[in-house]
Formats: C-alpha cells, sequence, structure tokens
C-alpha cells in the first residue's frame, strides 16, 4: 500500500465526506487525487460500498427508524410486496419441503 492511501485514510476528513454520501469522484477532487486513488483507500479501509438507496428519503423517517428500530415507513411500504410473496411461498409449502429447508441445509 502506498503512503498516499495511508495518508488519506488516516485523516478524520475522509470517513466524514465518505459517510456524508459523496461520490468517490467527489472525494477525489477534494483531495486533488484520482477515482482509483480513493477505491484504493476504500479498500483499504474495508469499507462497505455506499449506496443512495440506502438514505432515508427524508430526515423525519430517519429520526423514526433510529429511535424505534424499525424500518422506515416508505421502506416498510416498498418492502410489502415481497413480505407477502415469501409469506405465500412458506404457506404453499409441504411439510417434507419444510424439514429439508429447515434440518437438512443446516447439516450440510
Amino acid at each position: 500500500m502506498t503512503d498516499q492511501v495511508r495518508k488519506i485514510a488516516n485523516t478524520d476528513r475522509f470517513l466524514q465526506l465518505y459517510n456524508s454520501g459523496k461520490t468517490r469522484t467527489e472525494i477525489a477532487q477534494h483531495y486533488g487525487v484520482t477515482a482509483k486513488m480513493i477505491n484504493r483507500v476504500v479498500d483499504y479501509l474495508g469499507l462497505l460500498p455506499f449506496n443512495r438507496n440506502d438514505l432515508a428519503p427524508s430526515d423525519e423517517e430517519d429520526e423514526f427508524s433510529r429511535e424505534n428500530l424499525m424500518l422506515a415507513p416508505t421502506v416498510y411500504k416498498a418492502a410489502e410486496p415481497f413480505r407477502r410473496r415469501h409469506m405465500e411461498r412458506l404457506e404453499r409449502e409441504t411439510p417434507a419441503c419444510t424439514y429439508n429447508r429447515i434440518y437438512r441445509t443446516r447439516t450440510r
């Protein structure tokens, strides 16, 4: 690993920019380096890729979700069709299939 990667990784500002949702290109412009260099820093620190879809649509929903340890209302609403489909599949499942899914897959 180069000294430049370590130098950028050890600054508090890097994590502030990264966690605030700035793109890697924007962070690279801040440090005057290429986006590839920022990718190396992210790999060096073992950070998960940032996804704008993970952000709450509003500050109120973000606060609600954090305070209640529940899904934000818009996320809950978006997940409802998937949850319903999953429950329907479980209801149609035969007892043998349920047994195999729960017990056999654990012993492999």
